[in-house]
C-alpha cells in the first residue's frame, strides 16, 4: 500500500523544499498495445522523472479506478508540474492527477500556523 511507503520515503533525509508527489493515471486505448506487445513503461517514467531532476520512489500498476500510481520526489513543485506536462503531451492518457504530498512534520507546521487564526465562512444566500 502506498501509505505504508511514505514514512520511509520522507525520512530518507530529503531536503524540506523537495516536493513529494503522488501521480495517478488512466490510459486511453493503450491496453491492446500492452497485450500485443508487452512493454516496461516504468523505465520510461523513471527516465522522464530523472530529466526533471527528480527521483521515482515507487511505481505500481493498479486494479481499480487508476492504471498506475507513481510516487516521486522533485526538487520543487515546478518540476513536478513539468513532469505532468511532459507525460500528458502525447495524448495517450484518459486522466492524470498529481497530488502534492506533505510529511507529518510539514502538516504539523501547517497546523501550528493555522492555530489561533479565525476565518469567517460566507453568509448564507451568497451566490
Amino acid at each position: 500500500m502506498i501509505a505504508s511507503k511514505l514514512p520511509d520515503i520522507q525520512q530518507k533525509g530529503k531536503p524540506s523544499h523537495a516536493a513529494l508527489s503522488c501521480s495517478s493515471l488512466l490510459y486511453s486505448r493503450c491496453h491492446a498495445a500492452f497485450v500485443s506487445k508487452p512493454q516496461d513503461r516504468v523505465a520510461g517514467i523513471r527516465a522522464v522523472v530523472k530529466k526533471m531532476g527528480g527521483k521515482l520512489e515507487s511505481c505500481d500498476y493498479c486494479l481499480g479506478d487508476d492504471d498506475l500510481v507513481a510516487i516521486a520526489t522533485f526538487p520543487d513543485d515546478t518540476s513536478a508540474a513539468a513532469m505532468s506536462l511532459a507525460v500528458n503531451a502525447p495524448g495517450h492518457l484518459k486522466s492524470y492527477k498529481t497530488t502534492r504530498l506533505m510529511s507529518a512534520k510539514e502538516f504539523l507546521e501547517a497546523q501550528k500556523k493555522a492555530h489561533g487564526v479565525s476565518y469567517k465562512a460566507p453568509n448564507k444566500g451568497l451566490g
